[in-house]
């Protein structure tokens, strides 16, 4: 973080209350404290161990008869915790996180006029009560400005690690969120790819399922074709075995019938050689029709046929004497 310093407000003499070598005190004060701010200006991070020795050119000038007390880390090491390590980078690299603004500087006083704030950088309350210090202890004044000098080095340097974390916590939040972001969109390419990849699945499978029931199917009709074709073919050797014994039995009720006929046709000529033929004829046919016609009209009233029948025994009578006169003769 690059720290600048802005223009120093006044810090005007005490007032009620307070005396002139106070007043006079606190302006020294503070034209050291510009001075190491500014000190401290000029010196960035990463450039300290490159300019005017082991610890650069961020030293603070002395005091008139004091020597030069510099604002090297070696005087911190044992009050400053050490740097947290650097987080590992991610696989895609984030883009890039915005400037960091400047760290701007300001004194700032109360209504007594005694510094409590550096702008960005809160004074501690042991800095502020040794501040507020009378004069009758300028015997310690040295070791004081001393104490101050690394207190507030220290608490500079707290602050400049303090948002060196912060700002390594944000980049590693906004990273952490970009993984997420680009992890998150990874899984959802690999679930749309897997649907997908199901979805592809699932259709060769179906094909191959139907492909696989047309195939029994078709086997299974064939089976039955074969069926059928061997039965046709028994049926056809059935058939021409029948038809083959009903031409036998035809053949056989021929000769048969032949046989027979001839048989009866000798049996029915030796008969009708062996005996003669006759032929006979009713005698007094019609007479006899009348009478049976007469007696079923006149069937209360027999005496109405009685000309008739003596006709009919007449020509009975004639047809014997006839007969006899044949035999006779």
């Amino acid at each position: 973080m690059l720290m600048t310093r802005r223009t120093l407000r006044c810090w005007s003499m005490s007032r009620e209350g307070n005396g002139a070598g106070k007043g006079l005190e606190n302006q020294e004060k503070l034209r050291e404290l510009g001075r190491v701010w500014g000190s401290w200006e000029g010196a960035q991070p990463g450039e300290k161990g490159d300019q005017g020795g082991p610890c650069g050119s961020a030293q603070v000038p002395a005091r008139r008869g004091q020597p030069q007390v510099g604002l090297c880390s070696r005087n911190r090491d044992k009050s400053l915790p050490p740097p947290p390590p650097p987080p590992p980078p991610p696989p895609p690299p984030p883009p890039p996180p915005p400037p960091e603004p400047l760290f701007r500087s300001t004194f700032e006083a109360d209504e007594n006029e005694n510094i409590t704030v550096v702008k960005g950088v809160r004074l501690s309350d042991s800095v502020i009560d040794r501040m507020k210090e009378p004069s009758g202890r300028q015997h310690r004044g040295s070791v004081n400005d001393e104490d101050l000098k690394k207190r507030i080095a220290e608490e500079l340097a707290l602050e400049r690690a303090r948002r060196d974390s912060e700002a390594q916590k944000r980049r590693l939040k906004q990273e952490q969120m970009y993984v997420r972001d680009e992890f998150g969109k990874l899984l959802e390419r690999e679930r749309i790819s897997s649907n997908e990849h199901l979805t592809r699945a699932m259709l060769r499978e179906r094909a191959a399922s139907e492909e696989e029931r047309q195939k029994a199917q078709r086997f299974e009709m064939e089976t039955k074709a074969r069926q059928l074709e061997e039965k046709e073919r028994e049926l056809k050797k059935h058939d021409a075995f029948y038809k083959e014994q009903l031409a036998r039995l035809e053949e056989r009720s021929a000769q048969f019938y032949k046989v027979t006929t001839e048989e009866y046709q000798k049996a029915a000529d030796e008969v009708s050689s062996r005996f003669k033929r006759y032929e006979s004829h009713p005698i007094c046919g019609e007479l006899q029709d009348k009478i049976l016609q007469c007696y079923r009209e006149h069937a209360q009233e027999t005496l109405s046929c009685s000309a008739l029948a003596s006709q009919y025994l007449h020509c009975v009578n004639h047809a014997k004497q006839q007969r006899m006169l044949g035999r006779g003769g």
